[in-house]
């Protein structure tokens, strides 16, 4: 007991780094920090045809859509062999209405989702192809 009570402040000091070490401070003022972090986002699902089976090796795409403007490329990728996607993308924490596309081998659009306003860090849209 004697030990803790001498030790005790470096201990503590110890302690406190490997409790705070694992966190990161990003600012919330952006007038202070013109340039905002960017973080990784996801979006992910499966490609069905319909009869309900997963089609693997089509092209998909997502995108942010930008009223009356071009809509921004976000990612893209090719179903797995199991007929599901994951594409990550960057943002700085606007707000993002994604959507995606699905082409097959030639570039001819598939599949389009609907549009998903806000979408959260971690958006799950699934296609059905006709």
């Amino acid at each position: 007991m004697q030990i803790f009570k001498k030790y005790k402040c470096i201990i503590f000091l110890i302690m406190t780094f490997l409790i705070t070490s694992g966190t990161t401070c990003v600012p919330t003022d952006t007038k202070s920090n013109p340039d905002p972090v960017e973080e990784r986002y996801l979006v992910s699902g499966s490609v069905r045809n319909i009869q309900n089976l997963t089609v693997p090796g089509v092209l998909v795409r997502a995108f942010d859509y930008i009223q009356d403007a071009d809509p921004r490329l976000l990612g893209e990728t090719s179903t797995n062999e199991n007929g599901y996607y994951t594409i990550f993308y960057m943002n700085s924490g606007e707000q993002v209405d994604l959507f995606v596309d699905c082409y097959n081998a030639d570039g001819t659009l598939l599949s389009r989702s609907d549009v998903l306003l806000n979408a959260p860090r971690n958006a799950r849209i699934d296609l059905i192809l006709p």
